[in-house]
């Protein structure tokens, strides 16, 4: 049986052959001939004091070669163009065409809404539907009362009318004849 037999010795991984040689590079410095090309003017800075100080650090810098990591700027240099620049929001108009388009361009486009949510708004609206009208026939009800009792206080009115006049015409006709 082979189970309890000793376990064959694993297979080595067979080496990797070598790479073979790339040739040399050229270096850089040698091919690279600064003096031949011409000098670019520097780009220019806002015309504020952060902008001149930063204008001067960027020309000694070119000059000097220095690299950007070197560079050490003093944060009490640029608070107040700071605070100078929250104050001014940046405000943009927005020409009267693109204002036309964008409207335009809202009507044309379909309105997505969840089938969940719509389902509900219906539902929403129905119960209000069902109020509404429920309101109404409140208010009929109501209406109805009123003129009811409106009949009611005018029929009693003309009631006290007619007994004021029989007491009148009663008190005319006997006690009128005592004196």
């Amino acid at each position: 049986m082979g189970w309890f037999d000793k376990k064959e010795k694993e297979k080595g991984i067979p080496s990797l052959p070598k790479l073979p040689k790339l040739p040399e590079l050229p270096r850089i410095d040698d091919e690279i001939d600064y003096s031949d090309k011409p000098i670019h003017q520097l780009p220019s800075f806002p015309n504020s004091s952060f902008g001149e100080k930063f204008s001067q650090e960027a020309i000694k810098d070119a000059i000097a070669g220095e690299k950007e990591s070197e560079e050490v700027f003093d944060p009490n240099e640029f608070a107040q163009d700071r605070m100078q620049m929250m104050e001014k929001p940046l405000t943009r108009e927005i020409p009267e065409g693109f204002k036309d388009v964008t409207k335009k361009v809202r009507k044309i486009e379909p309105v997505f809404i969840r089938l969940d949510k719509f389902e509900e708004s219906l539902q929403i609206f129905d119960e209000t539907k069902s109020k509404i009208l429920e309101i109404e026939k409140i208010l009929r009800d109501i209406k109805e009362i009123k003129d009811d009792e409106e009949r009611e206080l005018s029929s009693w009115e003309n009631e006290i009318q007619l007994i004021k006049k029989q007491i009148e015409k009663v008190d005319k006709e006997i006690f009128s004849r005592i004196e």
